[in-house]
């Protein structure tokens, strides 16, 4: 969480709120310079939750990479601070990890702004090689048994998600999909993950660093997921 005065409240509220309810609620405040941490005082009496300061704002990937330091639990799943989770989402992922035997899950996914919404749909299953043309799991859709695969960590780059993702599915295997859309995912104008051009950017210069492609490849890629992409839309 940095400076989420504005959303966290929900989002934190939708995390408490999940109808399986064994579970440990970290809250990373990422150094907030806003009214964030008032807004998480009416949460404070809850057991499950734990609120970890930090002193300074250290980015995205230092401020998850101490809460997963911190987890005591068998699974892993994020939230960011302007998402929300569905109220079954952990019930319905947990219960498809068992009957699956799969120790990743994400979901479909509702993205939304201050004009209107999108449904995402799943892709499912995700192999690492689904993962060369883009990243299909959405980080707050997604969660991992820790117990199999171990803690993975996140490295300061752009497009830090979508690294983590691909080397929990190298060591855990294939990420099973729920069709519903389990998360609510805000796309708000001044944010990173809202600026199109240089989410572009970034994503072609995290292909190349995970999976050392070429420019051509990348390209290549690039062209047929679009297309894809497209066809789906107009079949929607």
């Amino acid at each position: 969480m940095y400076n989420s005065q504005d959303f966290i409240e929900s989002c934190l509220a939708s995390v408490l709120d999940q109808t399986f309810q064994d579970l440990e609620v970290l809250l990373i405040d990422d150094g907030s310079t806003d009214s964030s941490l008032d807004k998480v005082e009416r949460f404070q009496n809850d057991q499950r939750l734990r609120v970890l300061p930090k002193q300074d704002n250290a980015g995205v990937a230092a401020a998850r990479n101490f809460g997963i330091s911190k987890a005591r639990g068998r699974y892993i799943a994020f939230c960011d601070s302007d998402d929300t989770w569905r109220s079954d989402k952990l019930e319905k992922q947990l219960a498809h990890m068992k009957a699956t035997g799969a120790a990743v899950a994400h979901s479909a996914v509702l993205y939304t702004t201050e004009a209107d919404a999108r449904l995402v749909k799943v892709k499912t299953p995700v192999s690492i090689s689904d993962m060369k043309t883009r990243n299909w799991i959405p980080n707050s859709s997604g969660i991992y048994d820790a117990s199999k695969i171990g803690k993975v960590l996140q490295t300061e780059h752009s497009h830090e998600d979508y690294e983590m993702w691909c080397d929990i599915i190298r060591v855990g295997g294939a990420s099973v999909g729920i069709a519903e859309p389990l998360v609510e995912i805000a796309r708000r104008q001044n944010s990173l993950s809202g600026n199109k051009l240089k989410s572009i950017i970034w994503h072609f210069r995290a292909q190349k660093r995970i999976f050392s492609m070429r420019p051509l490849e990348i390209g290549a890629r690039a062209i047929k997921n679009l297309s894809s992409r497209l066809i789906a839309r107009m079949s929607g």
